[in-house]
C-alpha cells in the first residue's frame, strides 16, 4: 500500500504550463503531482518521464482526459484507455475518473457499466472516482 502523499493537481494551474507548475510544486514542498490530461497537454507522447526527472518530482496520479480534451480521443473509452496507457507508461500509481461529465449522461451510464473492467485493465494502478459537480459555474 502506498503512503499518503500531498499532490498538486496540474489542472489548478493549467494556464502556467507544465514546466512552471512542476517548479512551483517542488518549491512549495508538494510530494508529487496529479497530471490533468487537458488541452494544455500538447501531445500524448510528451516526455513526462523527463519532466519528472528534471524536477525530481513524481507524477503519482493521472487524471483521465475529459470530453473536451480531444487529443486523447473522442469517445469515453478512447480517452480512458489513452489516459490509462499513459499512466502505466510513466509509472503513476492511480488513474482518476469522474462518475459523470457535465451534461453528458451517456458517459455516466457508460462509466458505471464499465468501471469494473477499467479497474481490471488498470492493474496494478488504482482507479479513483472523483466527484464533479453536475453544473460548473464560470
Amino acid at each position: 500500500m502506498m503512503k499518503n502523499k500531498i499532490l498538486l493537481g496540474t489542472g489548478s494551474l493549467y494556464s502556467y504550463g507544465l514546466n512552471r507548475i512542476f517548479k512551483l510544486a517542488k518549491r512549495a514542498g508538494y510530494e508529487g503531482v496529479e497530471l490533468m490530461l487537458d488541452n494544455s497537454i500538447k501531445t500524448k507522447s510528451q516526455d513526462f518521464n523527463q519532466l519528472q526527472k528534471e524536477h525530481k518530482l513524481l507524477i503519482i496520479s493521472v487524471h483521465s482526459a475529459m470530453d473536451f480534451a480531444h487529443i486523447f480521443g473522442n469517445s469515453p473509452q478512447e480517452r480512458i484507455d489513452n489516459s490509462l496507457n499513459l499512466a502505466k507508461r510513466i509509472r503513476a500509481k492511480t488513474l482518476v475518473v469522474h462518475p459523470s461529465e457535465p451534461y453528458n449522461k451517456e458517459y455516466e451510464l457508460w462509466l458505471r457499466k464499465n468501471l469494473k473492467s477499467i479497474e481490471q485493465k488498470a492493474k496494478p494502478l488504482q482507479v479513483l472516482v472523483e466527484n464533479l459537480p453536475k453544473k460548473i459555474f464560470l
